[in-house]
């Protein structure tokens, strides 16, 4: 196997469980695919950022804002350090996060 699709298929497997309403079997898959990310590409890598996203808009899915706010300003700082403040990216993570404080 590739490791770098397992980070992929378990964000699929996160959607794919949370469609099917279960919830416990979701987190598990995407807390995985960040750890995998975590593990292989490093904390400060675009595609981590990017699985960090992935569990805030589920956390927020659930309605659990403060979960979604730590793994949505995790994922900001990630972009902040590798992309700057002027990227497009950066602010969209900056409008994804006051969602969650909404």
């Amino acid at each position: 196997k590739a490791p770098w699709r397992e980070p992929q298929r378990h964000c699929k497997q996160l959607l794919y469980y949370s469609a099917l309403g279960n919830n416990e079997e979701a987190m598990k898959h995407g807390q995985k695919g960040l750890q995998i990310r975590q593990m292989l590409l490093g904390e400060n890598h675009e595609d981590t950022a990017w699985s960090y996203f992935n569990l805030a808009v589920y956390y927020s899915a659930l309605g659990n804002k403060e979960e979604a706010m730590k793994h949505g300003q995790k994922g900001l700082q990630i972009r902040q350090k590798l992309l700057g403040e002027n990227h497009k990216d950066t602010a969209n993570s900056y409008s994804n996060l006051a969602v969650y404080y909404s």
